[in-house]
């Protein structure tokens, strides 16, 4: 009789499972770089602007118009923060007046919020722009979401980031963003000719440049049947 040997079974060990490391967050287009340098500022008071005007068609009573950006908008410089400032409050007034005249206005400028980058030196050295927001009816309100974009993803680097404002006259965005000329760990910030805002901050990336752009454009509205 034929006896056979029962088989026994090796236990295998099973490899253990290697944690699965979260994929990074994407770079927010409005992130700049990190690397923010930083100096010790003395704080500046927050600028503030009025006018006073008359709120309802025949009313005797004139109102006080105040605008002030918040605290926290206090790491940007005072020059754009009372030319925000002043902005804001004229196109406040100006909405205040269509309401007191009951006039209906009809916009032919539209603004759009836009961020761009680009590598130099580079054969193709044009900035790859991204549309984020658009149909701002004044540049205003296209002002300030910017400023809250920006914010939002630098505030960590703000403290005293260095600052510099480019002068410049007769230029529009994206036009006047070949103008800038900042070092890294600089913000560059600017108004062009219709009152639109731009930043712009450069970083070492290799033996390149890695230039980033975030700003404000004015376009005509096409009418339909419009010359």
């Amino acid at each position: 009789m034929a006896i056979e040997a029962s088989k026994t079974s090796t236990p295998t060990a099973t490899p253990a499972k290697r944690p699965v490391e979260p994929e990074p967050e994407p770079i927010s287009p409005f992130a700049f770089a990190p690397e923010l340098a930083r100096k010790k500022q003395k704080p500046s008071p927050k600028g503030s602007s009025s006018k006073v005007i008359s709120l309802l068609p025949g009313s005797d009573e004139n109102f006080q118009v105040s605008v002030r950006l918040h605290s926290k908008f206090d790491v940007f410089p005072e020059a754009l923060r009372t030319a925000l400032e002043h902005m804001h409050r004229a196109a406040y007034v100006a909405y205040m007046d269509d309401v007191d005249t009951e006039s209906h206005p009809v916009a032919k400028l539209t603004y759009s919020v836009v961020t761009g980058q680009r590598l130099s030196p580079y054969k193709e050295s044009d900035f790859a722009f991204m549309t984020h927001k658009t149909d701002f009816k004044n540049p205003s309100m296209a002002n300030m979401w910017l400023l809250k974009s920006f914010w939002n993803h630098n505030k960590h680097n703000l403290d005293g980031a260095d600052f510099v404002r480019l002068e410049v006259k007769d230029v529009e965005n994206p036009a006047m963003l070949w103008l800038y000329s900042v070092r890294p760990h600089e913000v560059g910030w600017a108004l062009d000719r219709s009152g639109c805002l731009s930043f712009c901050a450069t970083r070492v990336v290799g033996d390149k440049l890695h230039h980033r752009v975030a700003f404000v454009e004015c376009k005509f509205i096409k009418v339909e049947g419009g010359v």
